[in-house]
């Protein structure tokens, strides 16, 4: 009788083993589900940081690149003097007299701190020439060179057609590049327009004919498809 109440016993029991297997399954799956609800909220706490941290960057970034540009508004590259025409050790000397003879800019008020050739290795005779680097004291004598250049269309100095620009950042640079088909067409629709630090496009009250009106018209839409292309571009 004894044996027959163990065997009675044994499904009672297996069927308890089952079910507190069946529970403890339910229970992992139970804490399986919460600890992936956890990682789902911190990762998507992590995304927040991480936009927010890309929008710091991007702020810092931007606040770096202004830093760097404003610390060159004091200079000009001058392109296409071939190398030897100055004295070695005496390049402020030489733009000096670029400026005075070839533009007629004289006085204290284009008083040069430096100038060097870029720091490259010396080409050679069949290679362009470096550039150099001009560093004014007054940010309103490069302002002057570069008008009285524009004005002039650029100089021939010695047999060397000098070219005379902004010393810019390569990032800003590649964005004022993106004007150039802009800046085009609205020289063949003779419209007055110029560049703004950093990279804004300005231009006047414009009073055109009705042709000219409606080409205008045609452009400026063709201009704002550009513009949603190119979040960098900024029309006033």
């Amino acid at each position: 009788s004894e044996l027959r109440t163990k065997k009675d016993n044994l499904p009672i029991k297996e069927g308890k083993e089952q079910d507190q297997k069946l529970f403890q399954s339910h229970l992992n799956f139970l804490q399986w589900l919460s600890r992936i609800s956890d990682m789902e909220d911190m990762y998507a706490g992590m995304e927040k940081n991480i936009e927010k941290c890309d929008k710091r960057l991007e702020t810092l970034w931007t606040r770096v690149e202004d830093l760097e540009n404003r610390s060159r508004r004091n200079n000009i590259r001058i392109v296409g003097l071939k190398e030897g025409k100055e004295e070695t050790g005496k390049v402020a000397q030489y733009v000096e007299r670029i400026l005075s003879k070839g533009l007629g800019l004289t006085g204290s008020g284009f008083e040069i701190e430096r100038a060097h050739r870029s720091l490259a290795p010396m080409p050679n005779p069949n290679e362009p020439p470096r550039t150099i680097m001009v560093h004014f004291l007054r940010s309103s004598a490069r302002d002057r060179v570069l008008r009285v250049v524009k004005e002039k269309r650029g100089i021939v100095w010695e047999g060397c057609k000098l070219s005379f620009f902004e010393d810019l950042t390569r990032e800003l640079a590649e964005k004022r590049k993106a004007f150039n088909s802009v800046k085009r067409r609205l020289h063949e629709l003779n419209v007055r327009h110029r560049l703004v630090y950093p990279e804004t496009s300005t231009h006047p009250p414009v009073h055109l004919t009705q042709k000219k009106q409606r080409h205008f018209s045609r452009f400026s839409t063709y201009l704002l498809s550009q513009m949603n292309k190119k979040n960098s571009w900024m029309l006033l």
